[in-house]
This record gives C-alpha cells, sequence and structure tokens, in this order.
C-alpha cells in the first residue's frame, strides 16, 4: 500500500469509530434550552464594588491667561472638549497690565519724537557751522 492509501484509510477508520463512540444525549440536551427573539435596544452594565479608582492617566489644566476666576463653567469630573469654557477669569488684571503698556508705548514714543527733533536740530547746527 501506498502511503496515500494509508493515510485516507486511517482517516476512514478514525471517522467511523468517532461517530459511533458519539452520544445522542447531546440532541436532548440543546433541544430542551429556551430560545428569546432577539431585540435591539440598550444595553447597560452596572457593578457594585468597593475600592479605589484611579485613572489611567491625568491632565494638568493650565490658562494662559493669569487672574482671579470668577465663575466656573464645568466640576472635577466633567467631560469637556478642546475649546470648552472652563472658567471666567477677573478681566480687570489684564486690562490693568494693557493700559499700562499702551502708557508706556506712548512715552516711548513721545521720546522718540523728542529725540528725533533733537537730532534735526543738532543736524541744523552742524550744517551752519559748515
Amino acid at each position: 500500500m501506498t502511503r496515500r492509501t494509508l493515510t485516507l484509510a486511517l482517516t476512514g477508520v478514525i471517522a467511523v469509530v468517532t461517530a459511533a463512540c458519539s452520544n445522542d444525549e447531546s440532541v436532548d440536551e440543546v433541544s430542551s434550552l429556551t430560545t428569546v427573539e432577539v431585540t435591539r435596544g440598550n444595553l447597560s452594565i452596572r457593578a457594585e464594588a468597593t475600592g479605589t479608582v484611579e485613572p489611567i492617566r491625568t491632565v494638568e489644566v493650565k490658562s494662559k491667561a493669569s487672574g482671579e476666576i470668577l465663575r466656573l463653567h464645568a466640576d472635577v469630573g466633567d467631560q469637556v472638549g478642546p475649546g470648552s469654557l472652563l472658567a471666567d477669569i477677573d478681566p480687570r488684571d489684564v486690562q490693568n497690565r494693557f493700559n499700562q503698556t499702551e502708557a508706556d508705548l506712548a512715552v516711548a514714543q513721545a521720546r522718540l519724537e523728542i529725540s528725533e527733533a533733537q537730532l534735526e536740530r543738532s543736524d541744523q547746527l552742524l550744517g551752519a557751522l559748515r
């Protein structure tokens, strides 16, 4: 016998033995199961336990602006998205710094005008001396 014939014969014998050894009780077990029609709906899973819950990652939220917080728009644990307004910050500090910066700019411009006038006057005097 060739190797192929031997393999086919052995496979056939194993199939016959397996079929003979099978038990018909499993058919009875399957028929006694209760079935329910499938419906679409929301599935809510709820578990009650005690312990400590720790986040996978924590995010530190920082503001580009500084000042006193007037009102919070989100509580700890709320889900917020990018660009969400989290708090109102008192604008007086920022406005005061802006006003001071504008005043400093006005002073610098006045000094520039004075320096330009002095330079022009010095050029005129130098031209008169030549």
